[in-house]
């Protein structure tokens, strides 16, 4: 960024007056966008959890169990994160411009909020270096293809190892074209306010939807502990519904064999194994307001029908994959019964 490249003895005084103090209003205004720019993010990666644990638990198939327990686990790991950033951040911003802080922020909160500073610097930092070029993002397959940011994101997510890649434009062009294509009002215009009736041809009059209220102005650290409140909640619900799913699959007792292949029975048994390796996440957790929610009877009798199912049917899903990796698992089960 141009700082220290301005020799400013070479200019007059007033020039360089006016150059500092316009690069001390850049240098405040990059700090704002760097704190927005963190506080924007955390939101936005939570509002995406809420998305997710949305659709699903409005789409989810009891019959076919995969796709849900896949999804929740990563939306568990997702949700993690997403919280613990969200925490360190309402522990380091203070709100609005007082530098003092209630709590004195933990090292691991201050680490984790060293790294969001470094890479939304490195964002601002990029837009005022390209003058706010404009973009476009592509999704990186494993074979190295591009794929267009504008395909339907179900088929993006599908795509294994996928990485977005940032391609910008040149925008000084672009901006030109678009000031010289601005409409211009015509003098026979009229201006209608806000809420006034417009009559049409057919004698019909239709009223104007009213305007949106404009969106909340942006004060360092506020909404922060709400973020966090909101991530403690989605993470207890979501984890309470999880525990209903899956105590209702197992209580329908879907037999394995009735699964169209031995890659999905095996990736019953294995997501069963990656469900109980949860639960045990969750009791081995030293967040006490973790596992505050769930009673340690619930964790036991859905463990207790893990076992019963895997004793059920592993032994058909060991002989159709002809007594492959699944031995393991047999031991390990009966070994814990």
């Amino acid at each position: 960024l141009t700082d220290g490249s301005v020799s400013w003895a070479s200019l007059s005084p007033s020039l360089a007056k006016f150059g500092k103090e316009v690069l001390k209003h850049r240098d405040a205004a990059r700090k704002a966008a760097i704190e927005a720019m963190q506080e924007a993010s955390a939101a936005e990666s939570l509002l995406q959890c809420l998305s997710t644990y949305s659709e699903l638990s409005s789409s989810v198939k009891e019959d076919n169990p995969q796709p849900a327990i896949d999804q929740f686990l990563n939306l568990h790991a997702s949700l993690n994160n997403t919280r613990l950033i969200a925490d360190s951040l309402s522990k380091t911003i203070p709100v609005g411009s007082s530098p003092d802080h209630e709590e004195s922020p933990s090292e691991e909160a201050l680490n984790v909020t060293s790294d969001r500073r470094k890479q939304a610097a490195s964002w601002v930092h990029a837009a005022l270096a390209t003058n706010l070029s404009s973009f476009t993002v592509f999704s990186k397959q494993a074979t190295s293809s591009l794929i267009p940011a504008s395909t339907p994101a179900q088929n993006v997510k599908t795509i294994p190892g996928n990485q977005p890649i940032l391609v910008l434009e040149n925008s000084s062009k672009n901006t030109l074209t678009k000031t010289q294509a601005k409409p211009r009002q015509t003098v026979s215009s009229k201006i209608v306010m806000p809420g006034t009736p417009r009559r049409l041809v057919n004698g019909l009059v239709a009223v104007q939807k009213p305007q949106a209220p404009p969106p909340k102005e942006w004060v360092r650290g506020d909404g922060l502990d709400e973020a966090v409140d909101l991530a403690e909640m989605l993470q207890v619900e979501s984890q309470a519904w999880f525990l209903e799913f899956v105590e209702r699959f197992l209580d329908a007792d879907v037999d394995a064999s009735a699964l169209s292949d031995n890659g999905q029975i095996a990736g019953m048994l294995t997501q069963l194994k990656s469900v109980n390796d949860w639960l045990d996440e969750i009791v081995s957790s030293k967040d006490e307001e973790e596992t505050s929610h769930i009673s340690p009877e619930i964790i036991d009798r859905i463990r207790k029908k893990i076992y019963e199912y895997l004793l059920t049917h592993v032994e058909s899903a060991a002989a159709a994959l002809g007594g492959g990796p699944q031995s393991s698992l047999t031991t390990e089960t009966k070994a814990r019964r």
